[in-house]
């Protein structure tokens, strides 16, 4: 079984599993030389499918990692204290809390738009 892995969140990569063993791993930054390289891992999948001589037509399963966005059962009640810790505590934090729950959001369309994007092509 050929299994293509790619994970697209703060340092992008690719790797293949074949039978259960890794055959080859690479980070996009490794080929784009931007440290923490989080942009879609096209060349780190064209290399781990070149460096064992197949295609994507060849690849049985692929599993596909990114940060997801805001769950509401996972994080509500986590984000709910924190704004009133900051209410009471540091009302300018506010402001960095609702920036930074924006800036999550908006990278998971982002990362899920690339996949798509790359996936039916």
């Amino acid at each position: 079984m050929k299994i293509l892995g790619i994970a697209n969140d703060e340092t992008s990569s690719a790797c293949l599993v074949i039978d259960n063993k890794v055959i080859s791993a690479a980070s996009e930054e490794r080929f784009s030389r931007i440290k923490m390289d989080n942009t879609f891992p096209y060349k780190s999948i064209d290399y781990v499918l070149r460096n064992s001589n197949l295609d994507l037509a060849d690849i049985d399963y692929i599993g596909y990692g990114w940060k997801k966005g805001f769950e509401a059962e996972k994080h509500l009640l986590m984000y709910a204290n924190r704004i009133i810790f900051e209410a009471l505590n540091n009302p300018d934090g506010i402001d960095v809390l609702r920036e930074r729950m924006k800036l999550e959001i908006q990278q998971d369309e982002i990362s899920r738009k690339d996949f798509d994007s790359w996936i039916t092509h």
